[in-house]
């Protein structure tokens, strides 16, 4: 009875210290992260480009966002015109490829939502033709 009890209270004690462990390996990631968005802020104020960029297309490291933060076009203060965005029409699927629409067996092998969009699309598309 005793020996169980003891081992129940070793087992608690090892989930709890595996509990602290991943806290603790949470809060290290996190500080590393914020570490790193310091830096890219500084370089980016530096260099005069965006931040996100420099944390989202580097690992990280101070030399490697510097080295794309010259090669980066320059960022005009509160011009966000240099950021991606979404096209504002969805592609047709007629460019230079030529494939045009898809075929109904093409659409059968989509993912459920996907087919119905594309099929609201396309009925939509030929109420105005």
């Amino acid at each position: 009875m005793k020996l169980r009890q003891r081992v129940a209270d070793v087992e608690k004690r090892e989930a709890d210290i595996a509990r602290r462990e991943a806290d603790i390996a949470n809060d290290v990631a996190e500080a590393k992260m914020f570490k790193v968005e310091k830096q890219a802020a500084t370089i980016a104020a530096e260099y005069g480009v965006d931040a996100e960029l420099l944390v989202s297309l580097t690992d990280g490291t101070q030399e490697k966002m510097e080295k794309l933060a010259q090669s980066l076009p320059k960022k005009e203060p509160g011009d966000d015109s240099k950021k991606f965005q979404m096209p504002k029409k969805p592609d047709s699927g007629k460019s230079s490829s030529g494939r045009g629409n898809l075929t109904t067996a093409q659409l059968d092998r989509l993912a459920a939502t996907d087919q119905g969009a594309y099929r609201e699309y396309v009925a939509e598309r030929n109420k105005t033709k």
